[in-house]
């Protein structure tokens, strides 16, 4: 239900921020709607592409998939649930010439109770075994380098590929600059 609206977003955004963009939509094996709408979709903005898993092969694959299909220097990833303003953006373009990883952190997570209390185990939990000094380590807002970020070998298609990410990135002395 969110695609058309997030793909009108970032359609603005690239062309708002950027002189040449892609927007990926990583399909990861739906049995809704997604390949029909990414389909038409396609016939308006000449900067939408689609990758589709047959079958799903959970969330960290499907980062893993938009990653190693990117072709511009940069990549900023976001989940389709709209739950960020994507103009936010303009908050972490000048940090890009002094860090080749900016990440966002929920100031204020607009989640239920129990959802906030398990994120904020789990990223206590990451950052005391991996020394990560990361706010949010689930925040899917984070705009990395391409060349840096294609380097990695991820092994996990888990909602783990995220913190996989940030640690091989820490454990790799890459700069990271955090913005709520």
């Amino acid at each position: 239900q969110n695609l058309s609206t997030l793909i009108s977003q970032e359609m603005e955004v690239g062309k708002t921020y950027a002189r040449q963009f892609e927007v990926i939509i990583v399909n990861d094996g739906s049995t809704d709607d997604t390949q029909k709408i990414v389909k038409r979709l396609q016939k308006k903005y000449a900067h939408l592409r689609l990758v589709n898993h047959t079958s799903n092969k959970g969330y960290g694959a499907a980062l893993r998939t938009g990653i190693s299909s990117s072709t511009m220097d940069w990549i900023l990833w976001t989940d389709a649930d709209l739950q960020f303003d994507l103009h936010s953006l303009r908050d972490f373009l000048p940090f890009t010439s002094t860090h080749p990883v900016v990440i966002g952190y929920r100031k204020h997570r607009a989640d239920t109770f129990i959802r906030r209390v398990n994120g904020e185990l789990y990223t206590q939990l990451i950052r005391f075994l991996f020394r990560l000094h990361i706010y949010d380590v689930d925040c899917a807002f984070k705009l990395v380098r391409r060349n840096v970020i294609q380097k990695l070998t991820l092994t996990t298609s888990s909602a783990f590929t995220s913190a996989e990410i940030l640690i091989k990135l820490h454990d790799d002395k890459r700069k990271i600059k955090q913005l709520p």
